[in-house]
C-alpha cells in the first residue's frame, strides 16, 4: 500500500515508541523540512517534545546519578580485549589496573591503571560487538531513509543526512580518531600554568590565570581502535555542588571558562567539542576545566563563523568580550566590514 500525505495519520505509525538509535535519527530529521514533507516533520517533532517532557519530569538527582551508571560489561572481557588489541599480556603493559571499571558508558568503559613507567592513566575499552551493532543500525537507518524517500516524497538529500549520521556513529567508536581529536583540541585550546614564558608568549597573564583548560595526554603506544590509554586527570563533576564548594572553586568562574572556551571553538577556530555534557567536563582542584571524550567533534567553516559573529545575539557584549581577548584577530575589521 502506498501512503500519501493525506492519509499519513491513518498509517498507525508511532514514532514516539522508537528505540534510542531510531529516536536520534527521528529527532535529527524532524528539523529537516527541506528534505521531508511537513506532515512527517511535525510527527517526528513529537520526539523532541517527548524528550523535553521526559527531562522536565525526571528528578535532577536521578539524571546525575544515571550519567555514570550504565551497566558495565565483565572485566575479564575488557582484559581480553586490551590484550588482543595491544598484542601483549596485561603484566607487560600495566603495573596494576582496577578490578572494576571506574565508569561505564554506552560505547565503552574506563579503568584506572598505572603504566610500568609509573604514570597514572585511564584505559577506555570499547564494548564488544559495537562495530556489528552500529552496522546493523546503519542498515536500519538506510532502510528507513529509503522507505521515507519512496513513500513520503522525501528529497534525495535525506539519504545524505542519514549517511552523515552513520559516518559520525562510526567515527565515535574509532579510538584512534578520538585520540587524534584530543591532540588537536589540546593544541588549540589546552592551557596550563607554566614557568616557561615562551610557552605562552601569545597569551596574557590574565588568560593564564583565568582560562585554564586541560586535555588528557594520549599514550599512543597503548592505543588502538578499540582501546584508548590517556592521562588520568582527577576532577570534580560540575554538577557536584558540595565537591566544588569543598575545593573552594567559584562556579561563576568555571562557567566563564566554559563560555570562553566554547566561544573560541565556535567563533575563532571552528573546531568544536560536539558532546560537552556534564559527564565530559570536570573541574580540577587548581580551578581548570578538563575536557574528556573526543569521539564527537565538528568543524565550522570560516564563512559560517563570520555569519555567527554577525548575528544580533553576538554583536554586543559577547563580541566585545571576544575582541577584548584577541579572539577574532584572524577576522580583520576589513573582512568583517565586507561581510556586513
Amino acid at each position: 500500500m502506498r501512503y500519501g500525505m493525506t492519509d499519513f495519520e491513518s498509517t498507525g505509525l508511532e514514532f514516539t515508541e522508537l528505540e534510542s538509535e531510531e529516536r536520534i535519527l527521528g529527532q535529527a530529521l524532524s528539523t529537516r523540512a527541506d528534505i521531508l514533507p511537513t506532515a512527517y516533520c511535525q510527527e517526528l517533532a513529537k520526539l523532541q517534545i517527548t524528550a523535553l517532557f521526559d527531562f522536565v519530569l525526571l528528578n535532577a538527582k536521578l539524571l546525575n546519578s544515571c550519567q555514570d551508571q550504565i551497566p558495565p560489561f565483565p572485566t575479564h572481557v575488557a582484559i581480553k580485549s586490551i590484550e588482543s588489541q595491544l598484542g601483549m599480556p596485561i603484566p607487560e603493559i600495566f603495573a596494576d589496573i582496577s578490578p572494576q571499571p571506574i565508569a561505564a558508558a554506552s560505547l565503552g568503559q574506563v579503568y584506572r591503571a598505572h603504566l610500568l613507567s609509573g604514570e597514572l592513566v585511564a584505559v577506555k575499552v570499547q564494548r564488544p560487538g559495537m562495530s556489528l551493532s552500529l552496522t546493523l543500525d546503519a542498515l536500519l537507518f538506510h532502510m528507513i531513509g529509503g522507505q521515507l524517500k519512496r513513500f513520503a516524497n522525501a528529497r534525495k538529500d535525506l539519504l545524505v543526512a542519514v549517511n552523515e549520521m552513520v559516518r559520525c556513529m562510526f567515527e565515535e567508536i574509532d579510538y584512534i580518531s578520538e585520540g587524534q581529536n584530543a591532540q588537536r583540541f589540546a593544541s588549540l585550546y589546552a592551557f596550563y600554568p607554566s614557568n616557561d614564558p615562551k610557552k605562552f608568549s601569545n597569551r596574557s597573564l590574565e588568560d593564564e590565570k583565568g582560562h585554564l583548560v586541560k586535555v588528557p595526554k594520549i599514550y599512543w603506544k597503548y592505543t588502538r581502535k578499540a582501546v584508548l590509554t590517556m592521562e588520568w586527570i582527577d576532577g570534580i563533576k560540575l554538577t557536584d555542588e558540595d565537591g566544588l564548594a569543598d575545593a573552594h572553586l567559584d562556579r561563576k568562574e568555571l562557567i566563564d571558562k566554559g563560555l570562553y572556551c566554547s566561544l573560541r571553538q565556535l567563533l575563532e577556530v571552528g573546531f568544536f567539542h560536539a558532546d560537552p555534557h556534564p559527564g565530559n567536563l570536570v573541574a580540577t582542584k587548581d580551578g581548570a576545566l578538563a575536557y574528556f571524550d573526543f569521539g564527537m567533534m565538528g568543524d565550522i567553516p570560516r564563512h559560517y563563523r563570520v555569519g555567527l559573529i554577525q548575528m544580533k545575539g553576538l554583536t554586543s557584549f559577547q563580541f566585545q568580550m571576544l575582541y577584548k581577548h584577541h579572539l577574532v584577530t584572524s577576522l580583520s575589521n576589513l573582512e568583517i566590514s565586507r561581510a556586513l
